[in-house]
């Protein structure tokens, strides 16, 4: 028979040792919290603050660049970029192949970022998509996936405005051009701003902005867009028709100096992201440095007239139409005979211009070269400038003096040549050139007489007119001073009979010139000659220039060379 279940004796001891340990439990808890809540308080706040709300960078605005009218060259449109929190992200096989079909990449480059970003709180997958694209990845809703706005810089006229716009990289910073330039200006100052986020790190709510972000400064350019269109489809075309190497074409108004179009072909698309840079990129019209040939005679008569010692009407003698010095042999196309200075000018008298030039020292034609800014670079600040060359060595032989009064031995820009013209055009007032649309006017200097100006100007429209070697250059109701130039090439120190530089150099209207041109052909193929490729370019391009100016014509005008 079983006996009644035996209890445990309770003594007193055992009884107090169980309230002791409990009684220290529950005082270590409180202390505990205690510590918790006055000494960690701070960073348990800061922990939970990290794991729930976090600080956004607001992209901001690059400033607009418009042309002389307002017509916007570049702006900046909004786009979204997709990025990765790796620490947060766990996709499966089948969301990976899901978002890199929208995103438009392979799903192996895909799974390689997201690898890449395993111990990153930060990591872009693609950048600049379109908005709507960007909505279709936020609408997945995958944990660790998040959407922010950048900024897309994009050139309405594309390659037309390439070389002079240049361009900026991903993050809106210029590279290139105009936009590298005037960075600091464009640029604005991001904003910051605090955002709530969910366990899987996506955004909940905006709790507050820190720092709105401020759009960059607008910029306006001197530049006339449709001008720029006509001249750049202009030029396209001339190189195209004589198979042309490249071409290059720049305007000025004489007036400010301000630099109303500047185009060079080939181009690129600005719009595009390219892989490498290439020859296309280059601004030839500043970078590139070439022999001017007989466009430079008009300073070098300007030399001749400063001095004082001579007069339009002087007579020279070209007889046979070739000069020998000392074993080097200067030539004409033909005999010209006996001639005054104004027929050097509208015939192109290699000869003539070599003959009256060796009467003065080379360094007074040094002086004035200088004066019309050859051998320095100009005052448009452009990346990539050139100065061309001038080397004032004031013991030139006889016949480096005489081949450099006709264009050879120094090399100019197509900047720097119309420079020079349009401070011919303005009765030799010098004034900086500049990208930048002009609100005031600029200093000027003088660089030579105003008479002498308007004694080549007189030239000038001779070669022109009838018998002179520019007449496809002439406009309708609108005079036109210029010069032609036929330049032979240099390779390895020889000159190329079979290479070629087509160059037209002038102003318009002639009396009052408002409009300075330059036109370059690089190795135009068959005709070659600056009266035959340049010169019909300039007369288009210029025409197009005085229309937009609302220049008026001159039906009245009865030109220089017509005159009895």
């Amino acid at each position: 028979m079983r006996g009644r279940p035996r209890t445990a004796k309770h003594t007193p001891f055992r009884k107090a040792s169980v309230y002791l340990l409990m009684t220290m439990g529950v005082v270590a808890l409180i202390w505990r919290l205690c510590l918790l809540h006055i000494d960690e308080s701070a960073f348990l706040r800061d922990a939970g603050i990290s794991r729930s709300v976090r600080t956004d960078i607001d992209h901001a605005q690059r400033g607009i660049i418009y042309d002389r009218n307002g017509e916007p060259l570049a702006v900046s449109s909004p786009v979204k970029s997709v990025w990765v929190n790796g620490k947060d992200i766990a996709l499966s096989p089948k969301q990976e192949v899901k978002l890199a079909k929208i995103l438009n990449i392979s799903s192996r480059k895909l799974s390689r970022k997201i690898k890449l970003a395993k111990n990153k709180h930060f990591i872009y997958l693609k950048r600049h998509v379109a908005p709507s694209i960007g909505k279709r990845v936020e609408q997945l809703g995958y944990p660790g996936i998040h959407i922010h706005t950048e900024y897309r810089r994009y050139y309405p006229q594309g390659e037309v405005s390439a070389h002079i716009l240049g361009s900026t990289n991903l993050d809106q910073e210029g590279i290139q051009g105009l936009e590298l330039v005037h960075n600091e200006l464009l640029t604005g100052e991001p904003g910051e701003s605090t955002l709530l986020k969910d366990r899987t790190g996506r955004r909940v709510e905006l709790v507050a902005f820190q720092k709105a972000a401020e759009p960059g400064n607008d910029l306006q350019l001197s530049i006339d867009s449709r001008l720029q269109y006509r001249a750049f489809k202009e030029l396209m075309k001339t190189v195209h028709k004589y198979q042309a190497k490249s071409g290059s074409i720049v305007a000025i108004d004489v007036q400010s100096g301000e630099i109303l179009s500047m185009v060079n072909y080939p181009s690129f698309n600005p719009n595009k992201r390219y892989k490498q840079v290439n020859e296309f990129f280059r601004n030839r019209a500043v970078t590139d440095q070439f022999e001017p040939g007989s466009t430079i005679k008009p300073f070098s008569m300007v030399n001749l007239l400063s001095s004082g010692d001579f007069e339009p009407r002087m007579i020279i003698d070209t007889h046979p139409g070739s000069m020998d010095i000392r074993g080097n042999i200067i030539k004409d196309v033909r005999n010209f005979g006996a001639i005054d200075l104004n027929t050097v000018i509208k015939k192109s008298s290699n000869v003539g211009i070599s003959k009256l030039s060796l009467m003065l020292p080379s360094s007074t034609l040094f002086d004035t070269f200088a004066r019309f800014g050859f051998g320095g670079k100009t005052s448009s600040q452009f990346p990539g400038e050139q100065s061309g060359s001038l080397n004032q060595r004031y013991n030139l032989s006889s016949i480096e003096h005489a081949t450099l009064s006709f264009g050879y031995g120094l090399t100019v820009t197509p900047l720097q040549l119309a420079s020079a013209y349009a401070t011919l055009a303005s009765n030799c007032e010098f004034r900086p050139v500049t990208f930048i649309k002009r609100i005031n006017r600029t200093p000027t200097f003088k660089a030579c007489e105003q008479t002498v100006a308007q004694d080549v100007n007189k030239m000038l429209q001779l070669a022109v007119g009838v018998g002179g070697t520019g007449t496809r250059a002439q406009i309708p109701g609108y005079p036109v001073a210029g010069k032609t130039g036929t330049v032979r090439k240099v390779s390895n120190g020889v000159y190329l009979d079979n290479k070629h530089l087509s160059l037209f150099a002038g102003f318009a209207p002639a009396q009052h010139p408002r409009v300075a041109m330059v036109v370059m052909i690089d190795e135009p193929s068959g005709k070659y000659y600056g009266g035959e490729v340049a010169a019909p370019l300039f007369a288009k391009v210029m025409y197009n220039a005085l229309q937009r100016l609302s220049v008026p014509k001159q039906k009245q005008y009865k030109a220089i060379w017509a005159q009895k």
